[in-house]
């Protein structure tokens, strides 16, 4: 995935030498985003740790260009990773006193997003900032559940129990570098950028991502 992206990237500065202006001041953007996420090692209480893997994902994004500089608009992007956490129990002198868990980590992104362009041409570089938050599921079950029912396609209408699980809201932000290069109705822009989020329990923590965008102007 990394490899595609810095292709395109290659190519779209092939295509710099167009100078014609992209006139994008006053214009809406509808945009679909791929990102590739690096993986992250974190540390926590009395050397308990989980590990996640790199992965893709993908959002959408809808804004504005308040002049052919200055975008602002606003981000929703979803990421499934698989992770390895590793619990150290409290008794040390168990005969197991630790344990390796497999799951996978779901993450919704809802963010507002401030770019601004460096040239008025099709062809430009740019710089941006997000700020939000990130509900984070760690699919490991509280103990607790809900009766809830539902329409299932195979045995009709059911009622069961589903499990809770541990769940929260993090506080998030964003800086990035890339490039956009537009065409009569639509664009494809490339960035590197680093991602903060604040976790209660450990602190701030960062992870790279490279995004590649196709959108519409109108």
């Amino acid at each position: 995935m990394k490899q595609i992206l810095v292709l395109l990237a290659l190519v779209l500065l092939v295509i710099s030498s167009d100078d014609l202006t992209a006139k994008r001041a006053g214009k809406n953007d509808s945009v679909i985003k791929l990102t590739s996420i690096g993986d992250l090692k974190l540390v926590g209480t009395n050397g308990s740790s989980i590990s996640v893997n790199d992965d893709e994902g993908f959002g959408i994004e809808f804004g504005n260009h308040i002049s052919d500089h200055l975008y602002a608009g606003l981000e929703v992007s979803y990421n499934r990773a698989g992770y390895t956490a590793n619990y150290v129990f409290e008794d040390q002198n168990a005969a197991l006193n630790n344990i390796e868990v497999i799951n996978k980590l779901d993450s919704i992104a809802t963010l507002f997003v401030a770019d601004y362009y460096l040239s008025t041409n099709r062809f430009t570089p740019y710089f941006g900032v997000s700020l939000g938050w990130t509900y984070l599921d760690t699919n490991i079950p509280t103990g607790e559940v809900d009766d809830v029912c539902w329409y299932d396609p195979w045995v009709g209408y059911y009622c069961g129990e589903r499990a809770r699980t541990h769940s929260a809201y993090e506080f998030t932000y964003q800086a990035r570098a890339g490039i956009r290069y537009d065409f009569n109705h639509s664009f494809i822009k490339f960035s590197y950028s680093n991602h903060w989020l604040d976790l209660d329990n450990l602190g701030t923590v960062d992870t790279d991502r490279f995004t590649l965008e196709f959108g519409a102007r109108y």
